[in-house]
């Protein structure tokens, strides 16, 4: 790879990992999501884009995307996703866990970390 191309994979993750740190802490962006996506498990989704596609745990090219700090957060909310996972409904239904304490948490954790990152601005996920 030359820089341009590890610059734009810096850009490009950045962006996704921001988005969607957004999108889980948001109802409105979720609602909106299955809205636009009526035959996706929107919870599923979100879990599948982060815990499988998205988070590449200890690859040194993410770690590299991130300053120190922001990489603590974006651990910290990681862990604390993860560790609520078995905690959510076994049913696939946006409005049930929109209401299910465990995915509250979940959303809390992400708006306290969008708030500490300073990423409010990464509001669509693409």
């Amino acid at each position: 790879m030359n820089r341009e191309t590890d610059q734009d994979l810096v850009t490009m993750t950045r962006r996704t990992i921001f988005s969607l740190i957004n999108l889980i802490s948001d109802k409105k962006q979720q609602k909106k999501y299955e809205k636009e996506n009526p035959k996706v498990s929107v919870n599923l989704e979100l879990m599948c884009m982060w815990f499988h596609d998205n988070y590449p745990v200890g690859k040194q090219w993410f770690k590299e995307c991130f300053s120190f700090e922001e990489q603590r957060l974006i651990t910290e909310f990681s862990n604390y996703y993860e560790e609520r996972l078995n905690k959510l409904p076994e049913k696939d239904i946006l409005k049930i866990y929109l209401r299910n304490k465990s995915w509250k948490e979940i959303m809390k954790k992400a708006q306290d970390t969008v708030k500490l990152l300073n990423i409010e601005d990464y509001k669509s996920f693409q």
